[in-house]
């Protein structure tokens, strides 16, 4: 009697262990393995360009948000300024939402009769407020 008790005693132990072994194990994969899975199905193009919009409450925001390295014309509201060209690469930066937009240029182009002739060797580059700028142009490539 005192064995099948002991047995029936040790049975129980184990039964217990199965079960909140098996109920650690769904919590895990619960709290970590979905949020995986919900950000793939984000990631879907289908589902990202129809569901989500944009979260960047500036077009500024946006765009340097996503922006792969290019050259930039920036153009001032002093009209008697001469446009900044440059290249805005992976040292350069922008700010965002809610700091006050500025941009830091990490190359400056020297420009002739409307060509690109290089980077100037004797700058890291330019920082420019926001109240400064009119409007910035991205170049894709030099025509």
């Amino acid at each position: 009697m005192f064995v099948i008790g002991l047995l029936i005693d040790k049975l129980s132990t184990i039964i217990v262990l199965h079960i909140n072994w098996s109920k650690g194990l769904t919590s895990f994969l619960i709290s970590v393995i979905s949020p995986l899975i919900f950000k793939r199905i984000l990631e879907i193009k289908f589902i990202k360009n129809r569901m989500i919009k944009t979260i960047a409450p500036l077009a500024w925001d946006f765009y340097f948000g996503k922006a792969s390295p290019s050259i930039v014309k920036v153009f001032f509201k002093d009209s008697e300024r001469e446009p900044v060209v440059g290249w805005f690469g992976e040292n350069s930066f922008a700010s965002s939402y809610p700091h006050a937009q500025d941009i830091y240029i990490e190359g400056i182009y020297t420009v002739k009769d409307n060509k690109l002739i290089g980077i100037k060797k004797n700058t890291k580059g330019i920082l420019i407020r926001t109240e400064e700028i009119l409007s910035i142009e991205f170049i894709t490539k030099q025509t």
